[in-house]
């Protein structure tokens, strides 16, 4: 018995001595070092995201893009799959696979619209339980906002964007679009509208949902179609030549138009009513930075935010423009950068890339003006002005208005979402939520 005890450890050992031999061939032939895997592994769940510590911490199915947060829920959008979690205290809710999904309806209830893989229709699942509220059997794509769900359906009768309840799915109005539109299936895709500078931040501001705007545009066969949603109705369709792009800004459709002139590029900027056409006001000799390569046709849309556009001078003077009416807003000082706008402040960087300042565009004057490491990035939300350093490891999310500090964290991970009550914050699969501590 004793020598067969000694023989069968010998032969367990040599088994074991095997499968560890195997292993490392296969790392060295494959160039896989299971030790990173592991590392990252245990850093997830032994390190925290923050400190000051947040609510929680939790490790997620897969790597979010963003986060959309409710009262009540945490929702992760990993792409091809959804999850939540409680927002008091990161519990595991439920989680489903999709092609495309949002967060739409207001932050005390609300719905996730989740699509059918490879398939068309979605449901309208609750944020918390997961469970269904209504379904569209017939739905391509939505436009996903606080009050409304603008759903893009496409039948065997033809297409239509049908308004619905975010709540109950109930249609408001429908306006048919003829035929399938691809440039708006899926999420949030193919609306017309002054871009972001920060557009890292873009995911985290689509999982945030924001009020309808009263007009709302898209593009079809070079067309912008304009319609109105307080009416129900296409109010009318404009004419977007090669030399030209276009955009929604509140009641306006601005303009930007490139042409080869003596001594460069000409650019004419012009705002024409929404719901009628008829042009209010002309710009020229003003750059909203669209131009791209060697030619001076556009190639990008305007940037800005909410009913303001971001341009360039003659005097090489960054300039903050209404789109209502084409005034200069606001003037940054010789050397700044203006980084952004949420309609309300514009955000400018001196010079050196030393300072962060805001601007008030309902007069021109300072609104506040922070130091920051010239390796400091900005993000333009309408909750907060976040700051973030990868270099220094730190976030820091100051009101737009009055630049109270209403977070300060030592993190390493990125803001994958925001809400009126607080951040996600996101690194690898783990996420956090932590709240704003300032007032807004």
């Amino acid at each position: 018995m004793a020598k067969r005890s000694v023989g069968s450890r010998i032969e367990t050992g040599l088994g074991c001595f095997g499968i560890i031999a195997l292993g490392v061939t296969l790392a060295i032939v494959l160039k896989w070092n299971p030790w990173l895997e592991f590392k990252g592994w245990l850093d997830e769940r032994t390190s925290t995201l923050s400190e000051p510590k947040g609510a929680w911490t939790q490790r997620v199915a897969g790597q979010p893009d963003a986060a959309g947060i409710t009262d009540t829920a945490v929702v992760a959008f990993m792409g091809d799959m959804v999850e939540s979690r409680a927002r008091n205290n990161g519990e595991f809710k439920w989680r489903k696979e999709t092609d495309w999904a949002a967060l739409a309806g207001p932050s005390s209830g609300g719905v996730v619209i989740i699509s059918k893989v490879n398939g068309k229709g979605f449901d309208a699942v609750d944020p918390l339980s997961g469970a269904t509220k209504w379904t569209d059997p017939d739905g391509d794509g939505a436009w996903t906002y606080r009050d409304a769900v603008l759903t893009v359906d496409c039948p065997k009768s033809g297409c239509s964007i049908v308004n619905r309840n975010p709540d109950t799915g109930e249609v408001r109005w429908k306006i048919s679009t003829g035929n399938a539109i691809r440039s708006i299936n899926g999420d949030n895709s193919g609306r017309v509208g002054p871009r972001s500078l920060d557009d890292k931040w873009n995911d985290v501001r689509n999982a945030d949902p924001q009020p309808m705007p009263r007009y709302l545009g898209y593009l079809s066969d070079r067309k912008l179609q304009v319609l109105d949603t307080q009416a129900g109705r296409k109010v009318r369709e404009e004419n977007v030549p090669n030399d030209s792009r276009v955009v929604v800004a509140a009641n306006r459709t601005v303009r930007v138009a490139g042409s080869v002139a003596s001594n460069g590029c000409r650019i004419v900027v012009s705002g024409r009513e929404a719901g009628g056409g008829q042009q209010l006001w002309q710009k020229d000799g003003y750059d909203l930075r669209t131009t791209g390569g060697a030619g001076c046709e556009p190639r990008n849309d305007p940037p800005g935010g909410g009913t303001v556009l971001i341009a360039t001078r003659l005097d090489q003077r960054q300039v903050l423009l209404s789109a209502v009416d084409g005034r200069e807003l606001a003037v940054a000082n010789p050397g700044e950068t203006i980084l952004g706008t949420d309609g309300e402040v514009g955000i400018v960087r001196a010079g050196d890339g030393k300072q962060i300042r805001a601007i008030r565009l309902d007069g021109g004057g300072q609104a506040w003006a922070r130091p920051v490491q010239s390796s400091a990035k900005v993000g333009v939300t309408p909750h907060a002005i976040f700051i973030t350093d990868a270099a220094t490891e730190r976030v820091v999310a100051l009101d737009g208005g009055s630049g109270q500090v209403r977070l300060d964290l030592g993190t390493g991970a990125e803001v994958i979402g925001v809400h009126q009550a607080g951040v996600v914050l996101g690194r690898g699969r783990t996420v956090g939520f932590n709240s704003f501590t300032g007032g807004a």
